[in-house]
């Protein structure tokens, strides 16, 4: 990882890090008129040492008549959404990473996918932004973190109680979005 990268991912995780420290509850409640609305800062993937959830949650959950996390986590689930993620995170045009990241980059991704299971071989046919997104996910698997956050947790109970869920974006918005990181570094 290059010097500005790692000054960069330092100063993020400092005010991540400020900023929960001097919050005083992962809820915050906007009001008007009579009409309450919940925010929270939430995780979408958690360890089970991460439960149970802040009471701020439930509080909220319970106040609240619909559910809306950032996506459905329900959709998320079905097996059609990652065969469509799948789809577009790779390179369809013989591109791969080898021939988008400059050399520096792509060897640096290369050791990392190494050491987290992945080797680069696998890796070369994804776009950038997945690749990295991988092996994020690898190296959480490995301390313990699961699929099961803030937002599926609510959402698999908000479903078995019959409390409407929404989504502030579109399954395609989030496969969009995870699909083009990195387009315009590379």
């Amino acid at each position: 990882m290059n010097n500005a990268l790692r000054i960069v991912l330092f100063a993020l995780c400092f005010l991540v890090a400020q900023s929960i420290g001097s919050a005083q509850s992962p809820v915050w409640k906007v009001s008007k008129d009579g009409q309450s609305l919940y925010l929270g800062g939430t995780c979408h993937l958690l360890r089970k040492s991460d439960f149970p959830l802040p009471v701020a949650f439930d509080a909220a959950y319970g106040n609240a008549d619909v559910l809306v996390p950032e996506v459905d986590p329900q959709q998320m689930e079905d097996p059609s959404v990652a065969m469509t993620l799948m789809g577009k995170a790779r390179f369809t045009d013989g591109r791969t990473l080898k021939t988008v990241l400059s050399k520096e980059v792509y060897e640096e991704l290369a050791e990392q996918g190494q050491k987290s299971g992945l080797p680069i071989e696998i890796l070369n046919g994804f776009k950038p932004g997945m690749a990295v997104t991988m092996i994020t996910i690898q190296e959480l698997i490995k301390v313990g973190v699961s699929q099961e956050g803030v937002d599926m947790f609510y959402a698999k109970k908000g479903k078995a109680e019959g409390k409407p869920i929404r989504a502030l974006e579109s399954v395609q918005f989030q496969i969009d979005l995870i699909t083009s990181i990195g387009q315009g570094f590379e």
